[in-house]
């Protein structure tokens, strides 16, 4: 069973601390870890959608004690942004 998460990081501030490089140089890094089955970055006018599928909780949980992962909440608190996140589990079946 993996966890999927799928987030939806919404900012007004174009020129704020929240920088498409922090945002690229996380799914980079991201995609590097131990655990990360899936990472995609989808860049949109007012912000941007992460959808992540990790091995499991504890991969998960490794990554949000990541520097990266720091970085980023540190920008989106810094620059007032909103963010939404929804986690599900991914069952595979076998037939």
């Amino acid at each position: 069973m993996s966890i999927v998460v799928y987030a939806q990081i919404t900012t007004e501030n174009k020129n704020g601390f929240l920088t498409k490089d922090i945002v690229k140089n996380l799914a980079k890094l991201s995609r590097r870890e131990q655990g990360c089955i899936k990472y995609d970055l989808i860049t949109k006018e007012d912000g941007y959608i992460v959808f992540e599928e990790w091995e499991s909780t504890a991969a998960l949980e490794m990554h949000k004690k990541s520097e990266h992962f720091k970085r980023l909440v540190e920008a989106i608190e810094r620059d007032n942004a909103s963010i939404s996140i929804n986690f599900s589990e991914n069952y595979q079946q076998t037939v």
